[in-house]
């Protein structure tokens, strides 16, 4: 069982290994994949503290260790670009000691080029609810005006996540990530504008997006 969602534990302060940028980069240079997995290793490395997802994180709750239903369901939006993903995949590969080359971590980051991914870290709303990955609806991303709706679409399994700072009762629920990949053109990956969908329990999010933002 996780404490807390401890993958969120470094949503709100900022990540000291990010490089600003004026527009997501895709498709990424041989250089830029490297030191994308480079980056990984040196976090897998780093046991004092968990995969830092700031600056990407457009969204979370004031406090990922408490359930109010106020919030929904949800716990966290996150932008994936293929630079963040593929040092997301080098990461896990040295968490779990894998010997990967650059190239195979890269395809581990299934994230094609010219594209995004939207992360919605979520759960439950109540203790025994498993289905609620794939209760999500009407997900669209605006950029530069234009409505934009997923090329594709999925999440992780489930696992029990505690949220400790819940008054009144033990604070477990399942937990889990949907992943929805969008497809940008080249002028669409330096654009702002706006995430929105609805969460199982009808709470309706609109969350800015500034692509220029993320690496």
């Amino acid at each position: 069982m996780r404490p807390g969602r401890l993958i969120l534990g470094c949503l709100i302060a900022g990540g000291s290994l990010t490089t600003p940028v004026k527009a997501v980069e895709s498709p990424l240079s041989a250089a830029s994949i490297q030191a994308a997995v480079t980056q990984g290793g040196q976090l897998a490395r780093d046991t004092s503290a968990p995969y830092p997802l700031a600056p990407n994180a457009i969204y979370h709750t004031a406090d990922t260790l408490r359930l109010d239903p106020r919030n929904g369901d949800v716990d966290a939006v996150v932008i994936g670009t293929p630079w963040e993903r593929t040092r997301y995949q080098a990461y896990i590969a040295g968490i779990g000691e894998e010997k990967l080359t650059a190239s195979q971590t890269h395809d581990r980051a299934r994230l094609p080029d010219g594209s995004v991914a939207v992360l919605i870290y979520a759960h439950g709303a109540q203790p025994d609810d498993q289905d609620f990955m794939t209760k999500f609806s009407n997900v669209q991303l605006k950029l530069a005006g234009k409505n934009l709706r997923p090329v594709e679409a999925g999440h992780s399994g489930t696992s029990e996540a505690q949220y400790p700072d819940t008054p009144g009762e033990i604070g477990v629920r399942f937990a889990g990530t949907i992943t929805y990949i969008f497809k940008l053109s080249p002028s669409q990956l330096r654009a702002s504008g706006t995430l929105s969908f609805t969460d199982p329990t009808g709470k309706a999010f609109s969350l800015p997006v500034m692509l220029g933002r993320y690496h």
